[in-house]
């Protein structure tokens, strides 16, 4: 694949309640990051399916319904790769998600299963930044630009 069928051609960002949504996504598949950590992803015709199918059961705000989110807590619960070493591999790709398709930090957290220290850490041993403050500004603002523009 080449690199412009690698980047992200949107990325959304949004809350509901405490709850923090992501969805990455390309020309032929998108992928949501959901608040527990999961990852989904779909071709983007199975996304407009699924879309199509909350429509027909969820009445929308103009039809006078109401979302409800459950805010189910669970424990906090540590990264399943926190504390293992790096593979060649994965710098690579940390490096390509980072500085090519601008994901955020918390996109990356789940793609690797890291927190974000570890990744942020390792970005900046990998000179994407010199600081990890730089780093997680620079996450921020993504975050921000992605909500403004949706």
């Amino acid at each position: 694949m080449s690199n412009a069928e690698q980047r992200p051609a949107r990325i959304l960002t949004w809350h509901s309640g405490d709850n923090r949504f992501e969805l990455v996504v390309h020309t032929d598949k998108s992928t949501l990051l959901l608040f527990d950590g999961q990852l989904v992803e779909l071709a983007n015709s199975d996304w407009t399916a699924l879309a199509e199918a909350v429509r027909m059961v969820v009445p929308s705000a103009s039809e006078g319904g109401k979302a409800k989110v459950a805010k189910a807590r669970k424990p906090k619960q540590s990264a399943p790769n926190q504390g293992s070493r790096w593979t060649p591999e994965e710098d690579k790709e940390l490096l390509h998600l980072w500085q090519e398709d601008g994901v955020t930090i918390e996109y990356l957290m789940q793609c690797f299963g890291r927190n974000g220290g570890g990744i942020t850490s390792r970005l900046v041993r990998l000179g994407a930044s010199p600081t990890r403050d730089d780093i997680r500004a620079e996450s921020k603002r993504r975050a921000e630009s992605i909500s403004s523009t949706s």
